[in-house]
């Protein structure tokens, strides 16, 4: 592959790029927070010219390339290892979920001062969070992969954007070092939530309240696209995101306020809504047991206990 390859083939793509990055689509056409790991600016500077396809910020006023934008925010080391990561993701068909984008009316001038703090402070936040560091402590504990999750390395919580169903950015939880669950000020959860897998295709869309159950029902039955709702509250979401055709399957927490939110929620789908319980508290216990009384167990435990201070 030459240099000009990669050029060529990238050239028209910087939203595209942008949205592989998790960068505000929103740098196309005004300043918005640096995502550059190093530069934890208050006052958005970092911007993305259309023409030229160039990033300019206050940290690097000469600007650079996209190419230089991968590796500044440490996906690669080099123009060779940024190339191939382009590569990969820009020609590849596996990503486990569409991309989350970052609408043009998430902060408006109409909004409240409060609220356009809290919205600039999630795109704040997501523009300086990582991927997961390997064997974190709740991803052991819990046995997954952190589909859909990002880590911000200051607080060390880990982040899940909330999206409607148009993939539309509208917020973020966070999963502290305690196992708190919180949404964030300025996250619209109501009738919103986190899509893991693609549902286009899927005659079944299945339904979680929770993210590590979502992900556990996602593994456990082939890539089945579940919808994470975020609270029992929230089941009714599914309305917002299923297809014409689609079987919803509720899959509920093996407790009371669970099991009666889910039947609440999958009677309005009619003959279409099914209510499934798990044999423990939950699926992701029931998930973890499939492990039984392997080697993996005592493993798993083990790692449990390893914190990585990261």
């Amino acid at each position: 592959m030459s240099r000009y390859d990669i050029l060529k083939d990238i050239a028209g793509k910087s939203d595209v790029i942008l949205d592989l990055l998790g960068i505000d689509q929103r740098a196309r056409y005004t300043h918005v927070h640096c995502p550059l790991p190093n530069h934890d600016d208050r006052h958005p500077s970092f911007r993305v010219d259309k023409e030229t396809e160039r990033f300019y910020c206050t940290c690097t006023p000469r600007g650079g390339s996209m190419l230089d934008l991968v590796i500044g925010m440490q996906h690669a080391n080099n123009f060779s290892a940024a190339a191939k990561w382009l590569r990969r993701r820009l020609f590849s068909n596996n990503g486990v979920s569409r991309q989350i984008i970052v609408s043009s009316n998430f902060v408006t001038r109409s909004m409240s001062k409060q609220h356009v703090a809290d919205r600039n402070e999630i795109l704040r936040v997501l523009s300086h969070c990582v991927d997961v560091p390997l064997f974190h402590p709740y991803i052991v504990k819990k046995g997954i992969l952190p589909l859909c999750a990002k880590y911000e390395p200051i607080l060390k919580n880990l982040v899940l954007p909330i999206h409607d169903n148009q993939y539309q950015l509208q917020g973020i939880e966070y999963i502290d070092r305690q196992d708190n669950k919180f949404c964030v000020d300025g996250t619209i959860k109501t009738g919103n939530g986190l899509m893991i897998g693609n549902p286009d295709e899927s005659p079944v869309l299945g339904v979680a309240e929770g993210w590590s159950t979502a992900v556990s029902i996602h593994l456990a039955l082939g890539g089945l696209p579940i919808l994470v709702t975020f609270g029992a509250a929230n089941l009714d979401a599914a309305q917002n995101f299923a297809k014409p055709g689609q079987d919803v399957w509720f899959f509920a927490d093996n407790d009371k306020i669970g099991v009666d939110s889910a039947k609440r929620a999958a009677c309005k789908f009619g003959e279409a809504g099914f209510v499934l319980t798990s044999s423990l508290d939950d699926f992701n216990e029931d998930f973890s047991a499939l492990l039984g009384d392997t080697h993996f167990c005592s493993i798993r435990e083990a790692l449990h206990k390893v914190r990585l201070d990261k």
